[in-house]
C-alpha cells in the first residue's frame, strides 16, 4: 500500500483515542487504562485473518475495507455496540459499497451460554447465507438482557421466527463443524490480540489490517481519512 495512505490512516486513529482518553478522564479509572491500552497498540498494523472464506459479510465482498468484530453474544458492551456504533456505521457506509462489515464470534468462557448461541448464530448463516447470520445475531441482541440471561432453549425459535428450515437449523447444532468453526473463529482472534469484547479491527482490501476501538466516532474518523488520502493520492498519480 502507498506509504502516503498508510500513515495518515494510522494516525487518524491514534488520534481519536485520544480524544476519548480525555473523554474518559472523567469517568472511571478503569475506562481511563483500557483507553491507554488501546492508544499504545493501535497505530500497529496487525496480523489477523484476511476476510474470505468462512466469513458471513454484511454488504459489499469486494469493498475496499472492512471493519471486522470479535463479539460475544451475552456481553453487555458488545450488545450496546451492535444496537449504536455498529448501526450507525452500517447506516452510513454500507449503501455506496466501499465498506463491508464480518462478524466474529468470541464466545468468553464467563457467559456460559454465549458458546451455544455462538453455535446457533452460525447455523443461521449455514442454513440461510450470511443475510440470514446478521439477522439471527441481531435478535439474539435484541432479546438478551446480557451476561447469560438468555434462554437458550428459544434459540431453535428464533430460527423458525426468521424463516430458517427446522430439521437444517437442528441439525447443524449437532454438527461438530459447527462447534470446531467458533473455535477456529476465537482462534483467529486471541491470535490477533483480542483479550476481550468487542473488539474491532479495520482490514483494508489488501489484507492491511489496523485495531480500532468499538466505538462510532473511532472507527468513522478512520475510514473518512483513509477515503480522503486515497481520494487525494489518486489525484497526484493520474
Amino acid at each position: 500500500m502507498n506509504e502516503k495512505l498508510l500513515i495518515p490512516f494510522s494516525i487518524l486513529i491514534g488520534a481519536a483515542i485520544v480524544g476519548l482518553a480525555i473523554y474518559f478522564a472523567t469517568s472511571s479509572d478503569e475506562k481511563k487504562v483500557v483507553v491507554k491500552e488501546e492508544k499504545d497498540k493501535v497505530v500497529k498494523e496487525t496480523t489477523i485473518k484476511k476476510v474470505g472464506e468462512g466469513d458471513y459479510i454484511l454488504g459489499n465482498e469486494n469493498a475496499e475495507a472492512f471493519v471486522i468484530e470479535y463479539s460475544d453474544l451475552e456481553c453487555p458492551f458488545c450488545k450496546t455496540y451492535n444496537d449504536e456504533s455498529s448501526k450507525k456505521l452500517q447506516d452510513k457506509y454500507l449503501e455506496d459499497g466501499k465498506v463491508a462489515f464480518v462478524f466474529r464470534n468470541f464466545p468468553l468462557t464467563i457467559h456460559p451460554s454465549a458458546f451455544g448461541e455462538a453455535i446457533a448464530t452460525e447455523c443461521a448463516g449455514v442454513v440461510g447465507g450470511s443475510k440470514k447470520f446478521y439477522e439471527y445475531k441481531n435478535k439474539i441482541f435484541a432479546e438478551t438482557s446480557s451476561n447469560g440471561k438468555f434462554n437458550v432453549k428459544r434459540l431453535p425459535e428464533i430460527a423458525t421466527s426468521i424463516g430458517l428450515e427446522k430439521k437444517a437449523f437442528e441439525a447443524c447444532l449437532k454438527n461438530e463443524a459447527t462447534t470446531k468453526k467458533i473455535r477456529d473463529d476465537y482462534k483467529s482472534g486471541v491470535d490477533a490480540g483480542v483479550r476481550g469484547t468487542p473488539t474491532v479491527f479495520i482490514q483494508l482490501k489488501s489484507g492491511e489490517t489496523f485495531p480500532a476501538v468499538a466505538d462510532f466516532k473511532v472507527v468513522d474518523e478512520a475510514l473518512e481519512n483513509y477515503f480522503n488520502q486515497k481520494e487525494e493520492t489518486e489525484k497526484v498519480t493520474k
